[in-house]
């Protein structure tokens, strides 16, 4: 089935977002625009990097997927999805998980079961950023059962918007994007769990390594206020006390780019 006037209008929409982008095209905003045109229950969009011969997966962002969950994938769940190193290879690629793993193995796999399965998901597809040897991003969609599995015509749809996202970050970073923790930990501080710009600019410091006691002093505010905000940030982020916020914000997870990339064509 052919893409039709009204879908060609939408796909318009998401290129200008992509080609007026001051530095990153905004996933989250891409994720957005293409409900319209792929409807889906869930997403996650996210940034790789390259360097220091690792791969790593930063800026997750997501408008239906709740950040206990967000935060869960990425500090655990990342290890057990099934597709993880087809998201990672340094090839554009669009897909349906139906076509890359046998629905056996995905039923009985761990992700499927503690991490898919409570949100309601069943089905996913998605789009692999990449050119000139460079992984770049990720947008997986998600359904539930009900819903049933993409079709090929929404492959269609993400395939002739994954074009354009792959020129422009192969033109715009031809050597790959190499960011370092702070910025990956910042979007995802802001972009998953709404910190304020007061809370962010605490957050900024305890990545830096300022202790505790030494926080107030550092963001001249008095201690109280320091508490407030301490307060509202574990709070948002879910996180127990000082010593989980350290962990939240610090650097990336990391995957060794040695990996072998072939093996699940």
């Amino acid at each position: 089935m052919a893409i039709e006037a009204w879908e060609w209008e939408a796909i318009n929409r998401i290129t200008t977002l992509i080609y007026t982008s001051s530095t990153y095209p905004d996933l989250l905003e891409i994720t957005r625009e293409l409900r319209r045109l792929v409807p889906y229950s869930h997403s996650i969009a996210c940034l790789v990097s390259n360097r220091d011969e690792r791969v790593g997966f930063f800026h997750y962002s997501s408008d239906d997927i709740p950040a206990e969950q967000l935060r869960a994938y990425q500090e655990k769940y990342v290890y057990y999805d099934f597709i993880l190193w087809y998201c990672a290879a340094p090839e554009p690629h669009v897909f349906r998980e139906s076509d890359i793993i046998a629905e056996k193995y995905m039923l009985d796999s761990v992700f499927f079961k503690e991490w898919f399965a409570p949100l309601g998901i069943r089905y996913g597809a998605g789009i692999d950023i990449a050119g000139g040897g460079h992984a770049y991003g990720n947008i997986c969609l998600y359904r539930s059962e009900a819903e049933g599995d993409f079709t090929e015509h929404d492959m269609l749809i993400l395939s002739t918007v994954n074009q354009h996202l792959c020129i422009y970050f192969c033109n715009r970073y031809p050597n790959g994007l190499r960011e370092e923790g702070s910025f990956a930990q910042e979007n995802l501080l802001a972009g998953v769990y709404h910190l304020t710009p007061r809370e962010m600019e605490l957050a900024r410091l305890v990545h830096t390594g300022v202790s505790r006691r030494a926080l107030a002093e550092a963001a001249y505010l008095s201690e109280s206020t320091v508490k407030k905000h301490l307060n509202s940030i574990y709070r948002k982020t879910g996180t127990a006390g000082y010593d989980e916020l350290i962990r939240l914000v610090s650097p990336e997870v990391m995957l060794p780019m040695s990996m072998p990339w072939r093996g699940v064509d």
